[in-house]
């Protein structure tokens, strides 16, 4: 495609509104050959959830979901108890 190495290795080769790339299942019947497609994840974030304690099929979608920025965020959206509200986690889906 033209992009050099480095470039490559950056670029997110799916659309944010593409189909799932991984799967979260703590089911007997969920087999770890599901998840064979590699996908980018931001390793810092993978390995905080990881040393936090989150399964490791969980802590890879969340740092999947952070390779991105966000969609929207409104002036008055900002300051939010996360606690109540979902508006940050959904901005990054």
């Amino acid at each position: 495609r033209g992009l050099d190495p480095q470039q490559r290795e950056k670029a997110i080769l799916k659309s944010r509104y593409d189909s799932i790339s991984c799967f979260i299942s703590n089911d007997g019947y969920m087999k770890p050959s599901y998840n064979d497609v590699k996908i980018k994840h931001d390793e810092k974030t993978f390995k905080t959830l990881l040393d936090a304690g989150v399964d490791g099929a969980l802590a890879k979608h969340i740092a999947h979901l952070w390779i991105r920025d966000p969609l929207v965020i409104y002036k008055n959206r900002v300051e939010l108890d996360d606690k109540k509200e979902v508006d940050h986690f959904e901005n990054i889906q």
